[in-house]
């Protein structure tokens, strides 16, 4: 039965290390790219620059931590004598803190383009950011007593509680909702403005504004759903226990859902910053409609595209314009 159970806990271990490095590549890719265009512009944005390298920072310390609790939980399996379970206790602690800190960020990314996109008005994001502060606080504050947790619940392979009072699927439902708010909240202000727009530059704004609306939905709120949905998965798991093939499954998924939560987090801010930064973002209505001008206007200009056909070329840095 040990044999079994050490079996499943290995193949969850390769799978999630597998999905987190997968998606840290993507997010190293992108994080490059956002960087080189930042200081490749005139106006260099250099709290953008802070930004994405805090970032980066903190998601690359909490992939080597993984790593390192992984070589350590394998050591663990084989009776390794070297290893303490306290040093392990503070490991997952500080693992969790990184997660925090580098949501704490990501979320202040998408709160900030929220506060924007609105015209700046604070009164809009008053109570997001109130639960933005009470989500991390709590998550710092609750992870005071991980270490002793981890001894008396149920752990995963990679150190991550599962069990009793859960304190990452508690942090992840809150933040995941207060999330989903900020980027309900975008999407419905961007498709206010496209219709507003409309009087301006007529339907010619109509299907860009509706790309605009597909590329909020799918950068914030599929995070935003992604992490609610790691918690609903954590209740179900709470509720039913951890035993079964269909237990193995979540708790597989649950375990990658922890691992790849900052990865998605830095693709997401990533996404907005370039947007912003290529000037493809927007602030009011009078600002979009000098921004539409220029779009429309160098539509016919002749640009290089890395997919030639004859004579037809186009920039292959539109990858992030997202023009229908």
């Amino acid at each position: 039965m040990d044999t079994q159970i050490n079996y499943a806990n290995v193949m969850i271990t390769k799978a999630s290390t597998a999905v987190q490095c997968f998606f840290y590549g993507i997010y190293t890719a992108l994080f490059t790219i956002c960087t080189h265009i930042i200081l490749k512009r005139q106006q260099r944005r250099y709290h953008y620059l802070i930004a994405i390298f805090l970032l980066f920072f903190l998601i690359s310390a909490h992939v080597l931590l993984s790593v390192v609790d992984d070589a350590m939980w394998y050591c663990n399996l084989f009776d390794c004598r070297w290893q303490s379970e306290s040093l392990r206790g503070r490991l997952c602690t500080a693992k969790f803190e990184l997660l925090i800190a580098a949501s704490a960020v990501a979320d202040a990314i998408l709160l900030w383009r929220c506060y924007t996109v609105w015209g700046r008005r604070w009164q809009i994001v008053v109570l997001p950011m109130i639960l933005y502060v009470g989500c991390h606080v709590t998550g710092f504050v609750l992870d005071a007593p991980q270490s002793q947790a981890v001894k008396e619940g149920y752990k995963s392979p990679s150190g991550i509680l599962i069990g009793s009072l859960d304190i990452a699927a508690i942090v992840a439902g809150a933040i995941g909702i207060n999330n989903l708010v900020l980027s309900s909240m975008i999407a419905f202000r961007i498709f206010k403005v496209s219709h507003e727009l409309e009087s301006y530059l007529g339907p010619a704004a109509r299907n860009l504004y509706r790309t605009v609306i597909a590329v909020t939905l799918e950068s914030g709120i599929t995070y935003s759903s992604f992490i609610s949905l790691l918690f609903f998965i954590e209740v179900h798991q709470l509720r039913v226990g951890y035993q079964g093939e269909q237990s193995l499954v979540l708790d597989t998924f649950i375990d990658i859902g922890m691992r790849t939560w900052s990865p998605l987090a830095g693709i997401m801010s990533i996404i907005i910053i370039v947007r912003v930064a290529l000037g493809i973002g927007f602030n009011d209505i009078e600002g979009t409609v000098t921004s539409m001008h220029a779009t429309i206007a160098s539509d016919n200009a002749p640009v290089l595209d890395i997919h030639t056909s004859g004579a037809e070329r186009r920039d292959s840095i539109t990858i992030f314009n997202f023009q229908s």
